[in-house]
């Protein structure tokens, strides 16, 4: 597949775990956006889109992946930087095929902690993922236009997960959701990029682009 046909499935899949999960707060107005995170909404009437939601998120970062992976130069940061961001597509798929135990759980069961793990490992594998890609992107002359764009994402993105952590147990939906709107919003921002990849570095060689 080409770059462009990556970028193009990146932002389209993104861009249905957007919608579905815009969705869900209308089709299931009773959860409070401030108390429960966006995996209760598989517990309820509409579980289905909410893993269709989770599926079409991971299909978009797998694409992004393998779409950074034939873009970028290669190198250990470059593979590091892919990997973890295909990995974070992998644990989608596992968050949307094991349900959360919910919000007001008090016993965790076994489906429960491994959607917790599956999360863990693509929030964890994103936010790493931000930092690396700051300097992947200073060092390609494809990308390199981006590299501020992207230390504001890695410092966002950090920033939101540590109001994630401090909030636990007060504010955890409207912290999640907060880190949410930044994650996509930086998943459509590679998904473009990547799309434009080979345009662009087409346009640096003819020396029309510094």
């Amino acid at each position: 597949m080409s770059a462009r046909q990556y970028g193009t499935i990146g932002i389209v899949g993104v861009s249905v775990f957007l919608l579905v999960n815009v969705a869900l707060h209308f089709l299931d107005p009773d959860l409070s956006v401030v108390d429960a995170v966006l995996s209760d909404y598989a517990l309820g009437d509409y579980g289905w889109l909410s893993r269709a939601g989770d599926f079409a998120a991971a299909v978009g970062l797998i694409s992004i992946a393998l779409g950074l992976r034939s873009t970028l130069a290669p190198g250990k940061r470059v593979a590091a930087s892919w990997i973890l961001i295909l990995l974070a597509g992998f644990g989608f798929i596992v968050s949307g095929l094991f349900d959360t135990d919910g919000t007001e759980a008090t016993e965790f069961t076994t489906t429960g902690t491994v959607h917790i793990v599956g999360s863990m490992v693509s929030i964890l594998g994103l936010i790493v993922t931000a930092w690396l890609l700051r300097g992947v992107f200073s060092r390609d002359d494809g990308y390199r236009y981006l590299s501020r764009t992207q230390l504001w994402f890695a410092v966002v993105i950090s920033v939101t997960a540590v109001a994630l952590i401090l909030l636990s147990g007060m504010a955890d939906g409207l912290a999640q959701r907060a880190l949410v709107i930044v994650m996509v919003t930086w998943w459509i921002v590679l998904a473009v990029n990547v799309r434009q990849s080979a345009t662009r570095r087409q346009a640096i060689e003819r020396g029309v682009l510094a």
